[in-house]
Protein backbone atom coordinates (compact mmCIF):
# COMPACT_ATOMS: atom_id res chain seq x y z
CA UNK A 1 0.00 0.00 0.00
CA UNK A 2 1.15 4.01 -0.86
CA UNK A 3 0.40 6.91 0.88
CA UNK A 4 1.58 10.61 -0.67
CA UNK A 5 1.80 12.15 4.70
CA UNK A 6 1.04 12.38 19.26
CA UNK A 7 0.85 11.34 21.88
CA UNK A 8 -0.89 11.23 27.23
CA UNK A 9 -0.26 8.11 28.91
CA UNK A 10 -0.96 4.70 27.23
CA UNK A 11 -4.33 2.57 28.72
CA UNK A 12 -4.97 -1.22 28.86
CA UNK A 13 -8.23 -1.40 27.07
CA UNK A 14 -9.04 -2.73 23.52
CA UNK A 15 -10.63 0.30 21.80
CA UNK A 16 -13.66 0.23 19.38
CA UNK A 17 -14.45 0.30 15.94
CA UNK A 18 -14.86 4.47 15.61
CA UNK A 19 -18.33 5.76 14.95
CA UNK A 20 -19.68 7.54 12.33
CA UNK A 21 -18.96 11.05 14.31
CA UNK A 22 -15.49 10.29 15.31
CA UNK A 23 -14.23 9.37 11.49
CA UNK A 24 -12.65 12.84 11.71
CA UNK A 25 -10.91 12.99 14.89
CA UNK A 26 -11.17 10.66 17.85
CA UNK A 27 -13.17 12.52 20.42
CA UNK A 28 -10.68 12.24 23.76
CA UNK A 29 -8.39 14.58 21.21
CA UNK A 30 -10.14 18.32 19.95
CA UNK A 31 -9.72 18.17 16.52
CA UNK A 32 -7.71 20.72 14.42
CA UNK A 33 -10.71 23.07 12.95
CA UNK A 34 -11.46 22.20 9.79
CA UNK A 35 -11.79 23.93 6.43
CA UNK A 36 -14.82 23.87 4.34
CA UNK A 37 -14.72 22.50 1.03
CA UNK A 38 -16.34 19.88 -0.95
CA UNK A 39 -14.54 17.36 -3.65
CA UNK A 40 -14.95 19.42 -6.41
CA UNK A 41 -12.44 21.68 -4.72
CA UNK A 42 -10.46 18.79 -3.65
CA UNK A 43 -10.39 18.19 -7.27
CA UNK A 44 -9.29 21.13 -8.64
CA UNK A 45 -6.47 21.48 -5.82
CA UNK A 46 -5.23 18.04 -6.73
CA UNK A 47 -4.83 19.25 -10.65
CA UNK A 48 -2.97 22.09 -9.44
CA UNK A 49 -1.04 20.97 -7.01
CA UNK A 50 0.16 18.13 -9.02
CA UNK A 51 -0.46 19.19 -12.65
CA UNK A 52 -3.73 16.54 -12.88
CA UNK A 53 -1.26 13.30 -12.02
CA UNK A 54 -3.53 12.34 -9.87
CA UNK A 55 -7.24 12.35 -8.98
CA UNK A 56 -9.18 11.38 -5.53
CA UNK A 57 -8.96 7.68 -4.74
CA UNK A 58 -12.52 6.37 -2.28
CA UNK A 59 -11.38 2.45 -2.39
CA UNK A 60 -8.69 2.38 -0.35
CA UNK A 61 -9.26 4.80 2.40
CA UNK A 62 -11.92 6.47 4.00
CA UNK A 63 -12.77 9.37 3.99
CA UNK A 64 -10.58 10.43 0.98
CA UNK A 65 -9.23 13.64 2.67
CA UNK A 66 -8.86 14.69 5.57
CA UNK A 67 -7.72 18.54 6.86
CA UNK A 68 -5.36 18.81 10.17
CA UNK A 69 -2.29 20.76 11.26
CA UNK A 70 0.18 18.11 10.38
CA UNK A 71 3.49 20.13 11.09
CA UNK A 72 2.35 21.79 13.84
CA UNK A 73 3.30 25.31 12.50
CA UNK A 74 -0.62 26.19 13.40
CA UNK A 75 -1.80 26.15 9.69
CA UNK A 76 -4.26 23.93 8.36
CA UNK A 77 -2.80 21.12 6.17
CA UNK A 78 -4.61 17.96 4.30
CA UNK A 79 -4.20 15.01 3.15
CA UNK A 80 -5.75 13.57 0.48
CA UNK A 81 -6.01 9.52 -0.88
CA UNK A 82 -5.26 9.73 -4.55
CA UNK A 83 -4.23 7.47 -7.63
CA UNK A 84 -2.59 8.23 -10.87
CA UNK A 85 -4.89 9.78 -13.65
CA UNK A 86 -2.73 9.34 -16.36
CA UNK A 87 -0.90 6.70 -18.01
CA UNK A 88 2.52 7.06 -16.49
CA UNK A 89 5.75 5.21 -18.45
CA UNK A 90 7.33 3.16 -16.16
CA UNK A 91 10.64 4.39 -17.99
CA UNK A 92 10.04 7.95 -17.35
CA UNK A 93 13.26 8.94 -15.05
CA UNK A 94 12.27 12.16 -14.53
CA UNK A 95 12.27 14.39 -11.41
CA UNK A 96 9.04 14.61 -9.59
CA UNK A 97 8.44 18.32 -8.16
CA UNK A 98 7.25 17.11 -5.27
CA UNK A 99 8.85 15.06 -2.14
CA UNK A 100 8.24 10.87 -3.47
CA UNK A 101 9.40 8.51 -0.92
CA UNK A 102 8.73 5.83 0.91
CA UNK A 103 7.50 6.42 4.19
CA UNK A 104 10.12 4.46 7.17
CA UNK A 105 8.98 3.14 9.84
CA UNK A 106 9.87 3.39 13.96
CA UNK A 107 13.72 3.79 14.07
CA UNK A 108 16.23 6.46 12.93
CA UNK A 109 16.03 8.03 9.61
CA UNK A 110 18.55 6.72 6.82
CA UNK A 111 20.62 10.05 5.11
CA UNK A 112 20.36 10.77 1.95
CA UNK A 113 16.55 9.34 1.66
CA UNK A 114 13.91 11.91 2.15
CA UNK A 115 11.86 14.03 -0.52
CA UNK A 116 12.66 14.78 -3.55
CA UNK A 117 16.00 12.98 -2.76
CA UNK A 118 14.74 9.72 -2.21
CA UNK A 119 16.10 8.44 -5.67
CA UNK A 120 12.44 8.12 -6.92
CA UNK A 121 11.28 9.03 -10.27
CA UNK A 122 8.08 9.79 -11.73
CA UNK A 123 8.07 6.42 -13.03
CA UNK A 124 8.45 4.59 -10.00
CA UNK A 125 4.64 5.58 -9.47
CA UNK A 126 3.84 2.59 -11.66
CA UNK A 127 4.06 -0.05 -9.50
CA UNK A 128 1.73 1.66 -7.22
CA UNK A 129 -0.78 2.31 -9.30
CA UNK A 130 -3.40 -0.49 -7.75
CA UNK A 131 -2.12 1.12 -4.20
CA UNK A 132 -3.15 3.46 -2.40
CA UNK A 133 -1.34 6.45 -2.30
CA UNK A 134 -1.80 9.54 0.02
CA UNK A 135 -0.73 13.27 -1.02
CA UNK A 136 -0.17 15.55 1.66
CA UNK A 137 -0.13 19.40 0.96
CA UNK A 138 1.72 21.80 3.66
CA UNK A 139 -0.71 25.12 3.93
CA UNK A 140 1.31 28.53 4.05
CA UNK A 141 0.62 31.44 6.05
CA UNK A 142 0.40 33.17 2.47
CA UNK A 143 -1.05 31.34 0.15
CA UNK A 144 -2.71 27.93 1.88
CA UNK A 145 -2.69 24.67 -0.06
CA UNK A 146 -1.54 27.18 -3.33
CA UNK A 147 1.55 26.27 -2.14
CA UNK A 148 4.51 26.48 -5.75
CA UNK A 149 7.50 25.18 -3.24
CA UNK A 150 7.85 21.51 -3.85
CA UNK A 151 8.76 20.85 -0.58
CA UNK A 152 5.45 21.48 0.59
CA UNK A 153 4.01 18.96 -1.33
CA UNK A 154 4.21 14.77 -0.48
CA UNK A 155 3.28 11.68 -1.85
CA UNK A 156 4.24 8.64 0.38
CA UNK A 157 4.26 4.89 -0.13
CA UNK A 158 4.44 1.93 1.94
CA UNK A 159 3.21 3.14 4.96
CA UNK A 160 0.60 1.06 5.89
CA UNK A 161 -0.91 -2.84 5.57
CA UNK A 162 -3.32 -3.50 2.76
CA UNK A 163 -6.60 -2.92 3.08
CA UNK A 164 -9.52 -0.33 3.35
CA UNK A 165 -8.45 2.34 5.80
CA UNK A 166 -10.30 4.64 8.10
CA UNK A 167 -8.57 8.07 8.38
CA UNK A 168 -8.50 9.94 11.53
CA UNK A 169 -6.61 12.72 13.40
CA UNK A 170 -5.17 11.31 16.67
CA UNK A 171 -2.83 13.86 19.32
CA UNK A 172 -2.11 12.43 22.54
CA UNK A 173 0.52 9.34 23.28
CA UNK A 174 0.44 6.13 21.66
CA UNK A 175 0.76 3.17 23.41
CA UNK A 176 4.54 1.27 22.93
CA UNK A 177 3.93 -1.24 20.98
CA UNK A 178 6.58 -4.26 19.42
CA UNK A 179 8.09 -4.09 15.74
CA UNK A 180 9.77 -5.64 13.54
CA UNK A 181 11.01 -8.57 12.68
CA UNK A 182 12.40 -9.85 15.98
CA UNK A 183 9.76 -7.82 17.72
CA UNK A 184 11.25 -5.05 20.02
CA UNK A 185 9.26 -2.09 21.52
CA UNK A 186 10.76 1.44 20.19
CA UNK A 187 8.98 4.37 22.23
CA UNK A 188 6.18 6.39 20.34
CA UNK A 189 6.83 9.49 19.14
CA UNK A 190 6.35 12.49 20.02
CA UNK A 191 4.21 14.69 17.55
CA UNK A 192 4.56 18.21 15.98
CA UNK A 193 0.91 18.18 15.51
CA UNK A 194 -1.89 16.32 14.44
CA UNK A 195 -1.36 12.57 13.72
CA UNK A 196 -2.98 10.62 10.46
CA UNK A 197 -4.20 7.35 12.09
CA UNK A 198 -4.88 5.03 9.18
CA UNK A 199 -7.25 2.02 10.90
CA UNK A 200 -8.62 -1.68 9.72
CA UNK A 201 -12.20 -3.15 10.60
CA UNK A 202 -10.07 -4.63 13.55
CA UNK A 203 -9.02 -0.64 15.08
CA UNK A 204 -5.11 -1.47 14.30
CA UNK A 205 -2.62 -0.16 11.42
CA UNK A 206 -0.36 2.82 11.50
CA UNK A 207 -0.14 6.87 12.61
CA UNK A 208 1.37 8.64 10.28
CA UNK A 209 3.13 11.50 11.15
CA UNK A 210 5.59 14.49 10.50
CA UNK A 211 8.80 14.05 12.40
CA UNK A 212 10.01 17.31 11.67
CA UNK A 213 11.56 16.73 8.24
CA UNK A 214 9.67 13.93 6.96
CA UNK A 215 6.61 11.70 6.77
CA UNK A 216 6.92 8.36 9.37
CA UNK A 217 4.46 5.89 10.66
CA UNK A 218 4.35 3.96 13.57
CA UNK A 219 2.51 0.63 14.45
CA UNK A 220 -1.26 0.83 16.13
CA UNK A 221 -2.25 -1.91 18.16
CA UNK A 222 -4.21 -0.23 20.86
CA UNK A 223 -4.92 3.58 21.57
CA UNK A 224 -4.59 4.92 24.96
Amino acid sequence: MIFIVALSNSGACRVGAPSMDDRQSHVQNPPTQRAKLNEEEVITLLSLEFSGLFKIDDQHISPSYLVGDFNGDGIQDIAISVQLNRQVSAADKSKPLFSFEKAPGPGPSTVGEQGSDSGFAIGDLVRYQDLAILAVIHGSKNKGWNESQPEQRFVIVDAWHLGKKLMSLYRGKLKPTPYGDEPRIIQPPEFFGDAILMLDQTNTGTAVYWDGARYRWYPVDELP
